[in-house]
C-alpha cells in the first residue's frame, strides 16, 4: 500500500509540472534546486526525471533554445531575476526579454511534448502561390492570413522576404488581375 501512495505522489508531481502548460514549466525551472535536492537526497524518481529533462534542454549542445533564449531563461527563471533587470544587464528592453522568454518556453514545451523542434516554418508551394496571387490582387494582410489559416505575423514576414528576394511585385488593387511576380 505504501508503494502505491508513493507512486501516486510521483505521478502527481510529474502532472503538477505538466509539460503542456507554460506556467507549470516556469514553476519547474524556478524550483530546479528543490527538485534536484528531492531527486538526490529523497531518491525521488519523478523529480529526477523532471530535472534531467530541464538540464538537457539548458545544455549548450542541445538545439532546443537559441543562445539568446537560453540566456534569458537562465536569468529569469533559474536565477529568478526580473525581466527589467535582465533587460538592463543585456542592454535590451523588458519587452524583448519577455518575447525571448515566451519563445523559449514555447520551444521547450514543444520539445518536451513531441521530442523535436519545428524548424521549417516555410509555407508550402500552394500557400506561396496563393499568397502571391492574393497580394497582387490587393487583398489585405489580414484577409491573406485568414485565407491561408496562418498568423498575420507569418504573412508579414513572408511578404517582406519575398519583396527582398524580388519574388513579389507591387500590391495590386482588389479585384484586379493577377500580377506576375518579378523573376530574378
Amino acid at each position: 500500500m505504501t508503494v502505491r501512495v508513493e507512486m501516486r505522489d510521483k505521478e502527481y508531481k510529474l502532472n503538477a509540472y505538466g509539460y503542456g502548460d507554460i506556467r507549470a514549466l516556469k514553476a519547474a525551472f524556478k524550483n530546479m534546486v528543490r527538485l534536484e535536492q528531492q531527486a538526490i537526497y529523497g531518491s525521488d524518481s519523478a523529480a529526477l526525471t523532471i530535472i534531467s529533462d530541464l538540464q538537457r534542454i539548458l545544455e549548450r549542445d542541445q538545439k532546443v533554445l537559441t543562445e539568446r533564449q537560453r540566456e534569458v531563461v537562465m536569468l529569469v527563471l533559474v536565477e529568478d531575476l526580473t525581466e527589467e533587470v535582465v533587460g538592463g544587464m543585456l542592454g535590451i528592453s523588458q519587452q524583448s526579454v519577455h518575447y525571448r522568454l515566451k519563445g523559449g518556453l514555447n520551444r521547450i514545451r514543444e520539445y518536451l511534448l513531441t521530442g523535436n523542434i519545428r524548424k521549417d516554418l516555410s509555407l508550402c508551394e500552394e500557400q506561396n502561390k496563393r499568397l502571391i496571387e492574393m497580394y497582387s490582387q490587393g487583398y489585405s494582410n489580414k484577409e491573406i492570413a485568414i485565407e491561408l489559416k496562418i498568423p498575420i505575423r507569418r504573412v508579414l514576414n513572408k511578404i517582406n522576404v519575398m519583396r527582398k528576394k524580388k519574388r513579389l511585385g507591387n500590391r495590386g488593387k482588389k479585384g484586379a488581375g493577377y500580377n506576375e511576380p518579378t523573376q530574378v
